[in-house]
C-alpha cells in the first residue's frame, strides 16, 4: 500500500503519515517517532470549547506539556486555530528538547537519533497544510533535521502562509 510521504530533500529521509488505514503497516526501516515512542512530542494540542474561548479564534486550541516539566498559564497558549497551536507545538519542542534544549535528551537518546539518520520517520500528524504544498509542522521534521544535520530552510514549517 502507497505511504503519505514529505520528502526531506529530493533523495533523502522523508516524514511518513501514520494511518490506522487497514492493511496499513510502518515501511520497513521507518522510525516511528509520535507519542509513547522515546521521541515523541512533549507537547500536545487540546481543541477548547469554542462558547468558553471563542475570544480567541474560531477554533482555539491550547498546547500543554503533558510531562508538566515545563508549566504553563492557560491564557499564554491558546491559538485561534490547529495549525498555529502545532507551529508552537514544534517551537515548544525544539526549545526545551532539541540539542540546545533546556531538558535536552539524555545521551543514549542523543545516540539514537544520530542512528537513525538516513532513515524515513513516521508520526501522526498531517503531512501537508489542507489547500497547500506546505508541510504541516510536526516535531518529527525537527528529528529528520538533527539526525541528518539539515539546515532547517528544508522544512519551510509554517513559512509564507
Amino acid at each position: 500500500m502507497p505511504s503519505s510521504v514529505v520528502q526531506s530533500t529530493l533523495l533523502g529521509p522523508a516524514r511518513i503519515q501514520r494511518t490506522r488505514r487497514k492493511g496499513s503497516r510502518l515501511p520497513a526501516g521507518a522510525v516511528c517517532v509520535s507519542r509513547p515512542s522515546r521521541l515523541g512530542n512533549m507537547f500536545a494540542i487540546e481543541r477548547l470549547p469554542r462558547h468558553l474561548f471563542g475570544e480567541f479564534g474560531a477554533d482555539p486550541h491550547r498546547v500543554y506539556d503533558i510531562t508538566g516539566r515545563v508549566p504553563f498559564r492557560i491564557e499564554e497558549n491558546i491559538y485561534p486555530d490547529r495549525f498555529i497551536a502545532s507551529v508552537c507545538a514544534v517551537r515548544n519542542y525544539e526549545l526545551h528538547t532539541g540539542p540546545f534544549g533546556s531538558h535536552e535528551y539524555d545521551a543514549d537518546t542523543r545516540a539514537f537519533i544520530a542512528s537513525i539518520a538516513g532513515r524515513d520517520i513516521a508520526c501522526w500528524c498531517p503531512l501537508v497544510v489542507p489547500g497547500t504544498n506546505h508541510p504541516w509542522p510536526c516535531h518529527g521534521n525537527s528529528i529528520l533535521r538533527w539526525a541528518n544535520n539539515l539546515p532547517e530552510d528544508d522544512f519551510d514549517e509554517g513559512a509564507d502562509l
